[in-house]
């Protein structure tokens, strides 16, 4: 049933229709944002360190990509909230969905920005990923490094 109500865009009209919730965004072709949030639950009697994250209490993750009008387009819960969100994202089946359907390959039709890979944006805790854009690491921003 969850298709139904939360699915990621796969046709152009689709991916056309995510873009557009972005619109007063300075980047371009931006289908969504990736992010996890944890979800406070009672200390399980089995694996307990396990769901123990490094907030200091016991949860499970949940992992959201959501459109510019906050729709949901991907949702993943119940990973023990000791893992990083990086591995929530490859191990909740986002990535391999998304490969599947090659969508960092995909090119966009509209034709401000067309020939420009989809993106979603992701916080410094995800891994930078030709699909997945994330904040520039380093301390000293410059001309050089911001080009490249």
């Amino acid at each position: 049933m969850t298709p139904k109500y939360i699915r990621f865009p796969v046709t152009d009209v689709e991916c056309l229709a995510a873009m557009a919730t972005f619109n007063d965004q300075p980047i371009p072709n931006c289908v969504g944002t990736i992010d996890g949030s944890h979800i406070r639950i009672i200390r399980p009697h089995n694996y307990s360190t396990d769901y123990y994250n490094l907030k200091g209490y016991y949860s499970v993750l949940l992992q959201a990509v959501c459109d510019g009008n906050c729709k949901f387009l991907s949702l993943s819960c119940g990973h023990p909230g000791s893992i990083h969100d990086a591995t929530m994202m490859r191990i909740s089946g986002f990535t391999g969905k998304s490969l599947q359907r090659s969508f960092y390959s995909y090119r966009c039709l509209n034709k401000t920005y067309q020939g420009l890979p989809l993106v979603i944006l992701g916080d410094s805790e995800y891994t930078k990923l030709p699909w997945l854009l994330v904040p520039y690491a380093g301390t000293n921003i410059t001309q050089a490094n911001w080009v490249n």
